[in-house]
């Protein structure tokens, strides 16, 4: 009896050069190799494949397989229970979902994993309850989430929301847009930055090369080196600068100590000028010094009147200084 229904459906299967299959009160789209396998599994595009209960597989080339399966769109593919591939644009193409309960919505869309959810052009979700929401982005972890375009979210409860944020670690979050977050529960929520922590847990970065660039990053003992340099150069310039002007004020001393010493020798040189009083007219010189200083000085004389004189006395001294003494004198 097998041999004799197997003869009967050869012809069926091969009369117009097409296959089509059917079993277990699936439907096949006719003559166009689609292949149907389960109660109510319908598979309505050419080389569609539905496999399971209630499986439908209606894109072309597409697989549905579990029960309630469906595999919408063209060369997609739906592997689980509830498992579904359906791009709401409707013009979808690739997607592939894998796991009970899991779904791809989007060109290329890949879902592995229960209740994954893929939503967006090429995105990716990974593991269980992972959720990529956003044209290319990347959820990969349980629970895994990523909410924005090109946004990437790995680890157990990651979660990318900001447009090309990353979130790498358990709990990580990464919520600003071009942010990233790493670390266990680390959280990135201002635009442009990278954070290892959060306001409660902080993290060092080790093995940090020396910076080069200006906005290159500076290590500790990159850091300790400059201010070193620094503290260096600031005691060298201060020493210098006291050194400059303990030697000033030495200087200035000294010239005063000259200048006082000639004065003293110049006073000491007017003084030594004898003057002839006998004479109506009398003409002197005198010479004095004081330690480092010394002066010449002459000096004339005029009597008036018998009871009457003047003198006018000038000397010259070594720090090239001049005093002019003048006096008149009278007597009755």
């Amino acid at each position: 009896m097998k041999s004799l229904t197997t003869l009967i459906l050869i012809p069926i299967f091969f009369s117009s050069g097409a296959m089509a299959y059917s079993a277990g009160g699936g439907n096949d789209y006719n003559q166009n190799a689609a292949t149907s396998v389960g109660s109510s599994s319908n598979s309505l595009s050419p080389g569609a494949s539905a496999y399971g209960a209630n499986s439908l597989a209606t894109g072309l080339n597409s697989t549905a397989v579990g029960l309630n399966a469906n595999s919408n769109d063209e060369a997609s593919v739906a592997i689980g229970s509830n498992s579904s591939v359906k791009t709401t644009s409707g013009v979808g193409k690739e997607g592939i979902a894998i796991g009970n309960d899991s779904s791809s919505d989007g060109w290329g869309a890949i879902s592995v994993g229960g209740q994954s959810k893929s939503n967006g052009d090429t995105s990716t979700a990974i593991g269980y309850g992972a959720n990529s929401t956003g044209d290319y982005s990347t959820a990969v972890g349980r629970g895994a989430t990523t909410k924005a375009a090109s946004a990437t979210a790995i680890g157990h409860n990651s979660d990318a929301s900001g447009t090309n944020a990353v979130a790498l670690g358990n709990g990580a979050s990464a919520t600003a847009n071009n942010s990233v977050a790493i670390g266990n529960n680390s959280t990135a929520n201002e635009e442009n930055t990278v954070s290892v922590g959060n306001d409660l847990q902080k993290r060092r970065i080790t093995n940090v090369a020396d910076g080069i660039a200006n906005n290159d990053a500076v290590n500790l003992g990159q850091l300790n080196n400059a201010s070193n340099n620094t503290l260096m150069s600031a005691n060298s310039y201060t020493d210098n600068q006291i050194r400059n002007l303990n030697s000033e004020f030495n200087e200035r001393i000294n010239n005063t100590n000259k200048r006082l010493n000639a004065g003293i020798a110049g006073v000491t040189a007017i003084a030594s000028i004898p003057y002839l009083n006998g004479n109506r007219f009398s003409f002197g010189m005198g010479s004095g010094t004081y330690d480092n200083g010394y002066a010449i000085a002459a000096g004339a004389q005029v009597h008036l009147t018998p009871n009457t004189a003047a003198r006018v006395n000038l000397s010259l001294d070594s720090s090239n200084n001049s005093a002019v003494g003048v006096g008149f004198a009278a007597g009755w």
